[in-house]
């Protein structure tokens, strides 16, 4: 629904495991028909465990005039992680920030701010400054003190990954130096978070805020809506969208309004969480749920032994 309402220009897909041609033939064969006749992508090039991992691939209806892989640097580009894509009358980037490690022990927090300091000099010194900017990924990090359901700036938050005061910091240093503005907060008074820890949590909007789309003032001014999907399963993640003036779909939200995949989940469900009664029943179905979908995968693995 997302693809065939919006029929964006770019879609970027974060955190890929694989590359595109890997993808589902059903797959390939419906962006194809949907315009998507350029594939850009970065995945990483460490093997065999880690291959595949922390890449970025951009389906586009555009050609781009410049491709830039990764921040310039060769060791830390091996992950993927950014790709960054120059077309005739803009510049669009998107990435997926190393985590900083567990919770209290944050042993990749160094690597984390090093790769951000390189993004954000890569950006500063190799993108044209006259150009429009759109840069959006999952940036790992809790920008702001409501952006956890618990505060930020809780004391027990101190040494959680995201949530530390390094990591914020380096996140404000590159909204600074690029001279950015979040569009999901321009447009949403409550933004809603965006990662959840599992399935119960994002019925209550108990998660964090920690992608983001970010537009130089060249964007801005082309930029009608920014907003998140509805939580799609399959992911952690919600996902993000940006409409343009341009986009057929700001046309058919100011005549019908947002259509429901774009619908904030505090509308669904309310701020607060949804009705404790309901949600024990719901989540009691899906225990039921997964409980028969475990038990005939055992039933499957049982039989396979038996043969």
């Amino acid at each position: 629904a997302v693809i065939t309402d919006l029929d964006p220009n770019q879609i970027f897909i974060l955190e890929a495991k694989c590359k595109a041609s890997q993808l589902p033939e059903h797959v390939k064969s419906f962006l194809l028909l949907k315009g998507y006749g350029h594939i850009y992508e970065h995945v990483s090039t460490k093997s065999p465990s880690k291959w595949g991992y922390a890449g970025v691939i951009c389906f586009s209806k555009e050609k781009a005039t410049s491709v830039f892989e990764g921040v310039g640097d060769l060791h830390m580009d091996q992950e993927g992680r950014a790709l960054t894509l120059q077309f005739e009358n803009k510049v669009v980037s998107g990435y997926y920030f190393p985590n900083a490690g567990k919770p209290g022990e944050l042993i990749t927090l160094g690597k984390k701010i090093e790769y951000m300091k390189q993004y954000n000099k890569f950006l500063s010194t190799r993108i044209p400054k006259n150009l429009p900017l759109l840069i959006g990924g999952d940036s790992n990090v809790a920008r702001r003190d409501q952006d956890k359901y618990d505060n930020v700036s809780s004391e027990h938050n101190k040494a959680n990954p995201s949530c530390t005061k390094e990591e914020r910091t380096a996140l404000h240093e590159l909204v600074t130096d690029m001279d950015i503005t979040d569009q999901i907060e321009r447009f949403q008074d409550k933004p809603e978070h965006t990662w959840f820890l599992n399935p119960r949590d994002r019925y209550a909007n108990k998660g964090m805020r920690i992608d983001h789309i970010f537009a130089n003032k060249e964007m801005h001014n082309t930029i009608k809506y920014a907003t998140t999907t509805i939580s799609t399963y399959g992911s952690d993640h919600r996902a993000m969208v940006v409409i343009n003036k341009t986009n057929k779909m700001w046309d058919i939200m100011k005549e019908h309004g947002q259509p429901e995949w774009l619908t904030p989940c505090s509308q669904v469900f309310g701020m607060e969480g949804i009705d404790e009664d309901l949600f024990q029943a719901s989540m009691e179905i899906t225990d039921k749920i997964n409980a028969v979908k475990q038990d005939l995968h055992t039933q499957g693995m049982a039989h396979s032994k038996i043969k």
